[in-house]
């Protein structure tokens, strides 16, 4: 076993005024296999030196799962406040770490439901900056991190807090910005992002800066105002629908589209990129024209009433389709049915079971236990099939996602 234990001075590694406090890092570079024990002993070692709260920041090697036990590692975080799983940040589907991070973030949340592991958080983190940010903003006088990270090119070796900045001193809860109801806090003052009516849109539990505001004007107003048959019972936004070509029964908004303003410009139609589920518009859309005769040939009640009884009422807690479907016979719902995802669940989310492509935010649900199961979900189908699904939901924040 190779572990260099590294303890990183505040001043070099915070920049100074970004935070009033900062918490003191310590970090074990793990480059073979770290048995339970050994982490349990260090993490013991930390919270009885520590006066505030214990945040452990997880990002092992590959070598680290070799024999590891879910439930010794759930044990052996016991003694911790807060525990981030970090996410590697290749994103290829076969990516053996994410998977077995997955994995035990998953064993570690059944263990938790069993009341086996108290009040602890785990969280996911979708790439080490997310992870250093969120303890950043959330530290208190006495907080202090415990790193194990991969390697001498450990991830945070030469990691900079420049980009880390905090205008107020009071957080906003993000839980309100997305059906799933799940989401951690901003305390703003990064980059902005817009928001609809979050019908397809996930959040992370962690901490951020990014500053969420909702959408204003006619974007702002629901897609339900332009009595579209086809669309009927489709919750969203107009930008948000625009954004996302939303659509169904083999139609698209698109379809209705003559031109798009985005950030002070307008966009004609054939610049907007549009394909299945998806534009290429970038920025904020403040203006949308749409062809009033083609929406007011297609509007009728009874045509209205006809798709809204093909279509399956979803309960609350959950942003509709979690993937898009793919090329070929069979959508993303039946290869997902087939490959057996009805039955599962991670922490407080689990697989609709009326539709195998919608999940649910159940109680005690979080929004990486949410994350984690979509990701599983995926996982199936890919080693069932060879087909590596595309989210239809959206992933607010960091870009290194599903």
């Amino acid at each position: 076993m190779s572990v260099v234990m590294e303890r990183i001075a505040v001043s070099s590694f915070f920049s100074e005024g970004v935070l009033r406090k900062a918490p003191l890092f310590a970090v074990y570079h793990v480059n073979e296999f770290c048995s339970a024990d050994f982490a349990d002993m260090k993490i013991r070692e930390a919270k009885k030196s520590t006066k505030g709260k214990l945040r452990v920041i997880f990002a092992p090697a590959e070598k680290f799962f070799q024999g590891s036990c879910g439930a010794c590692l759930c044990k052996a975080f016991s003694s911790a406040d807060e525990v981030l799983f970090v996410l590697p940040e290749c994103k290829e589907a076969s990516s053996p770490i994410e998977e077995e991070l997955c994995r035990l973030y998953a064993s570690c949340r059944e263990e938790q439901f069993k009341g086996l592991a108290g009040k602890l958080r785990f969280l996911i983190a979708r790439n080490i900056s997310e992870a250093v940010k969120h303890c950043f903003l959330e530290s208190s006088e006495g907080d202090a991190v415990l790193v194990f990270s991969e390697g001498e090119n450990s991830l945070l070796t030469n990691f900079s807090t420049d980009f880390i900045s905090r205008k107020c001193d009071v957080a906003k809860e993000l839980k309100s910005f997305s059906f799933f109801k799940t989401g951690g806090r901003s305390f703003s003052g990064g980059k902005t992002f817009v928001v609809g009516s979050g019908s397809n849109l996930w959040i992370s539990d962690l901490t951020t800066d990014i500053e969420f505001i909702k959408s204003k004007g006619y974007p702002s107003v629901l897609g339900s105002s332009l009595h579209i048959p086809w669309m009927a019972g489709i919750p969203g936004t107009l930008g948000g629908w625009v954004k996302m070509n939303a659509g169904a029964f083999g139609h698209s908004i698109s379809e209705v589209v003559k031109r798009v303003k985005v950030d002070g410009g307008w966009l004609n139609k054939n610049e907007c990129g549009f394909s299945y589920r998806t534009s290429s518009i970038k920025g904020v859309i403040e203006d949308i024209e749409f062809d009033e005769g083609k929406i007011k040939s297609l509007q009728g009640e009874k045509r209205i009433q006809d798709y809204l009884s093909r279509r399956k009422k979803f309960p609350a807690r959950t942003c509709g389709s979690v993937f898009r479907n793919p090329e070929g016979e069979l959508s993303a719902g039946s290869l997902l049915e087939k490959a057996g995802a009805k039955t599962m669940s991670c922490g407080g989310a689990s697989v609709w079971y009326e539709h195998a492509n919608v999940v649910i935010a159940g109680e005690g649900a979080n929004s990486s236990d949410i994350y984690v199961l979509i990701f599983m979900m995926r996982q199936m189908v890919k080693k069932r099939f060879n087909i590596t699904l595309r989210p239809e939901i959206q992933f607010a924040g960091e870009q290194n996602s599903l």
